[in-house]
């Protein structure tokens, strides 16, 4: 369904969301790390 390049994921992004975990947390995990300083 959505696929992500590999140049989407920045550093801050855990590596735990892969192809088959990202359709759940990708938008969230990725604002959340992206809004939090850490």
């Amino acid at each position: 369904m959505l696929q992500i390049p590999q140049n989407y994921i920045h550093t801050r992004s855990t590596p735990f969301w892969n192809k088959q975990t990202a359709p759940a947390g990708i938008f969230e995990r990725h604002l959340d790390k992206g809004t939090r300083p850490g």
